[in-house]
């Protein structure tokens, strides 16, 4: 009788052994989270708060920026609007990559499922093919 292999997930080991790697070097294990999370904060570089730390020429300091910012406006509004637009694109495709990790975990299951399902009914029927030898020899030792 021969052996049911085992079944082990690779790909889920594996992601196990990325994940705790990470986690050691002190780095986020779902790196894409982190990074849509800062391109969502930084995606408005209009409204960047406009603060001087020198108390003498802060005020100044400000005032210009200001006016830089005026001038920029309508650039800084496109920028945002693009910024904006390519943040929902990713989030977007994120959202579908997601899914399809999902799609594939279950089709995996579905996989599984028909392969064991499979194994069982080969041995179904090589016990079928067995009885049948068995039954003509019986029959044959009859005749």
């Amino acid at each position: 009788m021969e052996a049911e292999p085992l079944a082990v997930d690779v790909d889920r080991i594996m992601e196990d052994v990325r994940d705790r790697a990470a986690r050691r070097r002190g780095l986020d294990p779902q790196p894409r989270a982190t990074d849509l999370y800062l391109l969502r904060r930084h995606a408005d570089v209009y409204h960047v708060a406009l603060r001087a730390r020198r108390p003498v020429v802060g005020p100044l300091v400000v005032a210009l920026r200001r006016a830089v910012r005026r001038v920029l406006a309508p650039f800084l509004g496109a920028q945002v609007a693009y910024n904006l637009a390519g943040l929902r694109v990713l989030e977007s495709l994120d959202d579908e990559a997601a899914a399809l990790v999902r799609r594939e975990a279950a089709l995996r299951a579905t996989v599984a499922m028909q392969a064991e399902a499979l194994a069982a009914l080969r041995r179904d029927v090589d016990a079928l093919v067995r009885r049948e030898r068995e039954l003509r020899a019986a029959i044959g030792a009859r005749g």
